[in-house]
């Protein structure tokens, strides 16, 4: 019918105009639009699809996999993954992940890493924090380049490890090693963080690079648990047990993360609302 027609015509704008301003990093418009979309088309699997994708670039896990219910294909077999894995329910993330694996036209070496790590983590909880509440390590100074590196102890090997905003997970120095596994680790003197996913690179080029030994890069989803605070000008890294409260006089900056992962924030590049765009925050450049 006419009116049929005219629903699904406006349906459709909606969702062009959420995929538009989540392009642009307009996460709130877009999560605002993809749930007018929603409640004239609420079983279509493309905007519940894309509403799940906005979902866990606010890392609303319950709300990403509600969307997702039922819904088939690898794309939203690897949108549930992440969001049981981000989640902490391991057994589903594995179930999710090695379903879209077993899809032939996909290749996501993340996925294949976690999806193993995820099946034999069985009884583990990740990122399990413990002993003092807050510690405080001043970075090292590893070049001219105002990297982001702090000591870092690793399954009880002193290192150091490297900030890395645009990562999901942390990466160990492990060359010849094929296998995802997971580590323990110990900020400061005395808090401690059990059962941290870890995915085996060899860092060896990195280490050249900055001319120190890099044993680890820290990805988002670890300093997201540690609650992080960077005191860039006195070199101070800060990791908690709590949340902290916002600095005073400061800008807020509202981070989004990219499939729940690397991070991202909305800026403008020129004066003018056309000049909206996405920007990846990397602190290793």
């Amino acid at each position: 019918t006419a009116t049929s027609a005219a629903r699904h015509d406006l349906a459709n704008r909606w969702g062009e105009r959420a995929e538009k301003d989540f392009s642009e990093a307009r996460v709130e418009d877009a999560h605002e639009a993809v749930e007018k979309a929603l409640a004239i088309v609420p079983n279509d699997a493309d905007v519940r699809t894309l509403g799940a994708r906005i979902a866990l670039a606010k890392l609303d896990y319950a709300e990403s996999i509600r969307l997702l219910h039922d819904v088939p294909g690898s794309e939203a077999q690897g949108l549930r993954g992440r969001a049981y894995w981000y989640q902490g329910d391991l057994s589903s993330a594995a179930d999710e992940l090695e379903a879209m694996l077993n899809q032939p036209e996909v290749r996501d070496d993340w996925a294949k890493s976690i999806a193993a790590l995820a099946r034999r983590g069985q009884g583990r909880t990740p990122f399990e924090l413990s002993g003092a509440l807050l510690a405080n390590v001043e970075m090292a100074h590893v070049s001219q380049q105002p990297y982001l590196v702090i000591p870092i102890e690793i399954d009880g090997e002193e290192g150091l490890g490297m900030i890395q905003t645009k990562l999901p997970e942390v990466v160990i120095d492990a060359p010849g090693k094929a296998d995802a596994s997971w580590v323990s680790m110990r900020i400061g003197d005395r808090l401690e963080v059990t059962d941290v996913p870890a995915l085996p690179p060899d860092l060896s080029g990195i280490s050249k690079e900055l001319g120190a030994p890099i044993q680890a890069l820290l990805g988002m989803n670890l300093l997201r648990h540690l609650n992080v605070t960077i005191d860039f000008r006195g070199h101070q890294f800060v990791a908690r047990t709590y949340a902290p409260s916002p600095p005073p006089n400061a800008t807020r900056v509202i981070l989004y993360y990219v499939k729940g992962g690397g991070t991202f924030v909305s800026t403008a590049l020129e004066i003018g609302d056309a000049a909206r765009a996405a920007l990846v925050l990397d602190s290793s450049i």
